[in-house]
């Protein structure tokens, strides 16, 4: 998808600030590029992720109208299981 629903792009910034990227569109696209993309989100330690990192998800992010999986999940089923899976991970 070159230019997704600014819904799936904010879902995609709010997976970078998880892994500790640059929570930016261009940056969110690179990410998920890699080849190692789905071992980065299944090998990420929740227990020790900073506590700024998991601050700014729940501030921006989480609380944001925007980062609803059931928003999320009309514009896309992928985005849907990230923002699911953002949401787990912030509620640690």
């Amino acid at each position: 998808m070159k230019i997704p629903p600014p819904i799936v792009q904010f879902v995609l910034e709010g997976v970078c600030v998880l892994l500790g990227e640059d929570h930016t569109w261009e940056n969110a696209k690179k990410l998920l590029g890699r080849s190692d993309f789905i071992d980065r989100l299944n090998g990420l330690n929740k227990d020790n992720i900073p506590a700024a990192r998991l601050e700014k998800l729940r501030t921006d992010y989480i609380n944001h109208p925007n980062f609803d999986p059931d928003a999320v999940a009309r514009a896309s089923r992928a985005a849907h299981s990230l923002c699911l899976w953002a949401h787990e991970i912030a509620s640690t």
